[in-house]
């Protein structure tokens, strides 16, 4: 399955975009070079991202079409925006817990929780559940100190969780594998004709930054082969 989700909340870091499938994902920010004053301390995201605005959704589960999904912010904070986008949108009971602990250089641990409840689960089970993620704190700081595995063993034990194996997850960007694809999409005649202006055609990537230059004889081997 593959996602692509985009954060507009009309804040000064602009559209968030985040893309994914298998074990690679990518995303990039408008502007992230924005800086506010820290909020109790600490990195200001909702002030950032903004709160005027949604949260959008496209999953392609091998259907015909594509499922989309939205939900308004709730403060632009991402982890409070992605609950109530699961439960608004897809009905799902949850809790999620994010974090990201920074320090002179740089970050430290980032990661978080997310616990959705089943159509089985009871309200003794929810009201533990409850207890659990009220009791995590600041997950990026428990991350910094312990290995996720003892996280998950010491606060959901009790609930008879089970640990499976962990998988290698990538920050990757797979343009180099759809970019032609995108000139085709053009058309012929509008690629012609944004070579004749400009020379070449080019093509930036927003996710890695990476640009692709295509001459004539490019366009004769991508449109003709």
């Amino acid at each position: 399955d593959r996602f692509n989700m985009i954060i507009d909340g009309g804040g000064p870091s602009g559209k968030i975009y985040v893309a994914g499938g298998g074990d690679a994902i990518k995303g990039f920010i408008e502007n992230p070079t924005v800086d506010l004053p820290l909020k109790d301390g600490k990195l200001d995201v909702g002030g950032a991202v903004g709160a005027n605005g949604e949260l959008t959704l496209v999953k392609d589960l091998g259907l015909k079409e594509p499922y989309v999904g939205k939900t308004s912010l709730v403060n632009g904070e991402i982890a409070e925006d992605f609950a109530g986008y699961l439960l608004n949108s897809e009905g799902i009971n949850n809790a999620v817990s994010l974090g990201v602990l920074t320090d002179k250089n740089g970050c430290r641990a980032s990661g978080g929780v997310f616990v959705e409840a089943l159509p089985s689960v009871n309200e003794y089970e929810v009201v533990i559940l409850e207890d659990v993620i009220s009791a995590l704190g600041s997950f990026s700081s428990l991350l910094a100190e312990k290995p996720v595995e003892e996280i998950a063993d010491f606060y959901f034990a009790h609930l008879n969780s089970e640990i499976f194996p962990a998988q290698e997850f990538f920050l990757r960007c797979d343009c180099s594998q759809i970019v032609e694809g995108v000139v085709q999409g053009l058309g012929e005649k509008e690629a012609e004709d944004i070579l004749k202006e400009q020379g070449k055609v080019e093509l930036h990537c927003d996710y890695c930054s990476k640009y692709y230059t295509y001459s004539k004889e490019d366009l004769e081997r991508i449109f003709h082969k």
